[in-house]
């Protein structure tokens, strides 16, 4: 029961913070009437440099915006691809911690790799857009003014809607949770090894201010807006579809990690561990790539097959991006693949 629960609270953390993600973009962008979007998908480099940037931030928080910026049709999948091939999610805290030094290098490394390998897919490949884009993320009606005061709130609150009541409630619960550590708790299992006391704080500070910027816009936009793009557009058609692939991809990897050996399976066949690193790579959660990174910190393990497993591997962020699209996760993770063969095998071959 105890690692139900943990799966759970993990679920609602992950999911909580995709979904007030979305709703801070949906904001953004009708709220400038698309004029920052516009600039970040027009300025040639720039959408590369962010969305790597953004992912080169430890932990998965880079990943959760850049899938919430690609979800929106902002920037194109080759700056999906920068942002997922420069992240290594939680992992970085780990490498950071054992080997700085090395792993400011090897981050450093995806980013080249990143803004290189996007680059260059976007000129090559066009990757369809999302099926739903289109008719999601136009916002050709005209955008209501919206006017941040006390006032306004006070008068949102006096004739409150159902959908508003809705968001504020679970924002301040999502909030309360945060603060509280109840929904880290269930996580802390998970991420023990992973995150120490310094970066578990940070993490917690900047959800429990990104969820408290999130509640201050449901609390001022009026009820226009909160309906047809946070109601119908975020929960309705993207809520359900995230926690369900959430609860179901984390149930998945506790149930293969109760019954794998990971460690000593890679210890023992040594040849195909640089396979081993790309399917485990696949996994879209933190904690078993945590293998590669304990075995080159102990000297067992060169770095090309750490670099290659940090090629594939993005931990969490990859979940919304499931969620969202199947047929993009799947592109994403087989592009990622044949960069992490070509650079991995080329490691080995030069014994580094």
């Amino acid at each position: 029961m105890e690692e139900v629960r943990d799966i759970l609270n993990e679920t609602i953390m992950l999911t909580g913070f995709v979904m007030v993600m979305m709703l801070v973009i949906e904001f953004l962008n009708v709220r400038s009437r698309g004029k920052w979007n516009e600039w970040i998908s027009r300025k040639g480099i720039v959408r590369y440099l962010i969305s790597g940037m953004v992912c080169a931030v430890p932990g998965c928080l880079g990943p959760y915006l850049v899938v919430s910026l690609y979800a929106h049709n902002i920037i194109s999948f080759g700056a999906l691809l920068t942002g997922f091939i420069t992240s290594v999610g939680d992992e970085s805290y780990v490498m950071l911690s054992l080997f700085p030094s090395q792993a400011a290098g090897l981050i450093a490394l995806l980013f080249i790799t990143g803004l290189v390998s996007g680059y260059l897919l976007d000129r090559i490949y066009q990757f369809p857009p999302l099926p739903l884009q289109g008719q999601h993320f136009e916002h050709n009606h005209p955008c209501p003014e919206i006017n941040i005061s006390f006032r306004v709130i006070r008068e949102n609150l006096a004739g409150i809607s159902f959908p508003r009541f809705i968001l504020i409630a679970g924002h301040l619960i999502f909030l309360t949770g945060i603060v509280t550590g109840y929904f880290s708790e269930g996580g802390a299992h998970h991420h023990a090894s992973v995150e120490q006391p310094g970066e578990t704080i940070w993490i917690t500070i900047t959800f429990a201010m990104t969820v408290a910027v999130a509640l201050f816009i449901v609390m001022i936009v009026p009820d226009h807006f909160l309906e047809k793009h946070l109601w119908d557009h975020i929960i309705k058609k993207h809520f359900l579809r995230i926690f369900l692939w959430t609860v179901g991809i984390l149930s998945f990897v506790a149930f293969a990690m109760h019954t794998i050996d990971l460690k000593t399976m890679i210890l023992q066949y040594r040849i195909p561990v640089m396979l081993a690193s790309i399917l485990i790579g696949y996994l879209p959660v933190s904690g078993p790539h945590l293998i590669f990174v304990s075995l080159y910190a102990q000297g067992m393990l060169p770095f090309s097959i750490l670099l290659t497993n940090s090629l594939v591997q993005d931990g969490h962020g990859s979940i919304p991006l499931i969620a969202e699209s199947k047929r993009a996760f799947i592109f994403l993770k087989l592009v990622k693949t044949g960069i992490a063969l070509l650079i991995g095998g080329a490691g080995m071959m030069w014994n580094f």
